[in-house]
């Protein structure tokens, strides 16, 4: 018996993704013709039941096993200097999770070692919902690998590649969350000391998450035989530039809480404006600007920048640390003040009047109602009518049109997804704002499902007043749509990719804005040959795919083809300016972003079809 196909054959079984009797019938492990398990796991891709990364991973000899402990490794998502992250699959609980895995070439470096089980203490210490949660960590054949929370979403480093910086509101209740989180972990001994774009992810219902504690200090409860001692002796320096704070700089060891301020402070100055707050010279010009320059003024990046959201900004980033915040509670307390202040404006501007609008509160605790009640009155809404059930609500909407209803996630008569049909089916409802309120973070699965829809948003329990005006302002000034579109059903639509989650995620999404017939490319090539067998009116396609990737596709449509004035959609991850400047040249239509955002792939289609 082949050991190589030995192996594979115990990964397949062992993974769940083949039975015994399917390599019985087919002589795997019986025999060493390669192409046979080439076929094979082929055909497991197509069908949905291995990803292109197992496929790969199984059939390299070098990449690693496919399963980990009681995880079963899906996709790589991302890779730093310390490891990689894979989004993997509990085998038991059927949980997607993110693993990280301590790269092979740590392992004989005790300093890696030390360093990954500090990251490892530090999140076990951590429990908050601004805060990836640690699930599990272990050691295995393979070394050593933290289990943490899946978060469906991006960073703000993606984010600000994709979409630009960000507005003012956005900005604060992103810096308001991150020093929320900052200060749990102050607050259980845990300093950060990487607070940057990159590190902070947003999820599906906007919930921003502090990743990465590969860097974190710990404060308190720290034993004479901690790693930290040996990892960040006096005078060693770690962090990111950009970022760090001056006395970081100089003496990573020594910082306190105040070096996540400053930290925090920087990346919000690049979320306002795009970049970070110096950005001349190098590496080392840029460590020594943070000790010496003034402040760039967000005032002269950001129009209409309040003169005190530039002084909270320029006192997070003071040089001297009694000048700066002295905790994240300052920090919130100073934003929430500015909040507040343009609260009062916006009560008296006429973007939004709570006074004439309409909410029901569905919840089957009526003190829990009440409560949702009195908050709502303070935020001026007066107009509030309670349900006990889902059911009672959707009676209620037949004879009284509500701007927003806010409801309990779990309902005692009706499903989450069933209720939201139920709204979102009705065109007399489709502009009212459906807010899920939960005190639990929601399954992955279902928080795509639900929070893909147009107007369905989530509010984390328990609330402030304030909280809950901030959420119901942004949403009154956003302009709800329905999703599905009128006239697409007879457009017949290319997707393009190697990958047969991403076709699925692309279908599922035209499909839910009105598009219907599909045709199916698993590289460029093959997409060549349908568009000279078929007419069609969309071209989907992603950029990087084996055989010929999406701008020669792009190129072959647009000079060879005889659809070269076919709309086309390029989804990528790719952030290189110069590779997409290429693909723009060439005569791609628009470029969205791998998350295949709803929402956005709407406005596309809109201004594609106009």
């Amino acid at each position: 018996m082949n050991t190589v196909n030995t192996c594979m054959q115990q990964q397949l079984l062992d993974s769940g993704i083949a039975s015994s009797t399917e390599l019985e019938q087919l002589g795997i492990g019986l025999n060493d013709e390669a192409p046979i398990i080439r076929d094979f796991t082929d055909s497991l891709v197509e069908e949905g039941r291995m990803t292109a990364f197992q496929q790969r991973r199984l059939l390299s000899s070098e990449d690693g096993p496919l399963i980990i402990g009681q995880y079963v490794l899906r996709d790589r998502i991302g890779e730093g200097g310390m490891g990689a992250v894979f989004r993997s699959l509990h085998q038991r609980m059927q949980r997607i999770v993110a693993l990280k895995l301590l790269h092979p070439k740590a392992h004989g470096s005790k300093d890696s070692i030390d360093r990954f089980l500090q990251e490892v203490r530090a999140a076990g210490r951590l429990n908050h919902p601004n805060i990836i949660a640690a699930y599990d960590a272990g050691e295995c054949d393979s070394g050593h690998f933290l289990v943490m929370e899946f978060v469906d979403g991006s960073d703000f480093k993606e984010i600000l590649n994709q979409s630009g910086r960000l507005n003012i509101p956005q900005a604060i209740d992103v810096i308001r969350q991150v020093a929320t989180g900052l200060q749990y972990a102050h607050e259980q001994g845990v300093i950060h000391r990487d607070i940057k774009p990159a590190n902070l992810m947003r999820d599906v219902s906007g919930t921003v998450k502090i990743a990465d504690l590969g860097l974190a200090r710990l404060t308190s409860g720290v034993q004479w035989d901690d790693p930290d001692s040996q990892l960040t002796q006096a005078g060693m320096v770690s962090g990111t530039v950009d970022y760090m704070s001056p006395e970081q700089a100089r003496d990573t060891s020594s910082v306190d809480n105040r070096t996540d301020i400053y930290s925090l402070g920087a990346t919000l100055y690049h979320l306002l404006t795009g970049q970070p707050m110096f950005v001349s010279g190098a590496l080392m010009d840029r460590l020594i600007s943070h000790r010496t320059d003034a402040r760039p003024p967000l005032q002269d990046m950001v129009a209409d920048c309040p003169a005190e959201l530039d002084s909270i900004y320029q006192k997070m980033t003071a040089v001297a640390l009694d000048d700066r915040f002295q905790s994240m509670q300052e920090v919130l307390e100073a934003l929430n003040a500015l909040s507040g202040q343009h609260t009062q404006d916006s009560l008296q501007s006429d973007t939004w009047n709570p006074v004439e609008s309409v909410a029901i509160v569905v919840e089957n605790s009526k003190l829990q109602a009440r409560v949702v009640e009195k908050l709502l009155n303070e935020v001026g809404i007066e107009d509030v009518r309670i349900c006990l059930n889902g059911r009672e609500a959707l009676a209620l909407l037949k004879t009284l049109p509500a701007d927003f209803l806010l409801s309990s996630y779990n309902l005692p008569d009706i499903s989450q997804s069933e209720f939201v049909s139920h709204i979102r089916n009705n065109m007399k409802w489709l502009s009212t704002a459906i807010v899920f309120m939960t005190s639990d973070t929601l399954p992955d699965a279902t928080a795509t499902r639900l929070l893909n829809r147009n107007s369905v948003h989530v509010v984390s329990k328990p609330f402030t007043g304030q909280q809950l005006h901030d959420k119901l302002q942004s949403i009154a000034q956003s302009v709800p749509t329905p999703c599905h579109l009128s006239g697409f059903d007879d457009l017949n639509v290319l997707v393009v990719d190697d990958s047969l989650v991403w076709r699925r995620r692309v279908q599922d999404v035209l499909t839910e804005l009105g598009f219907s017939k599909f045709q199916i490319a698993k590289d460029g090539t093959e997409a060549v040959d349908l568009l000279a067998q078929q007419s069609f009116q969309l071209v989907v396609t992603d950029y990087n795919m084996p055989n010929m990737n999406g701008n020669e596709l792009v190129a072959h449509i647009r000079k060879e083809s005889n659809q070269r004035e076919v709309p086309i959609i390029m989804v990528t991850t790719e952030h290189d300016p110069n590779k997409l400047m290429e693909v723009y040249q060439l005569g791609v239509s628009a470029v969205c972003n791998k998350s295949f955002d709803p929402a956005l792939v709407r406005n596309i289609v809109i201004q594609l079809f106009a």
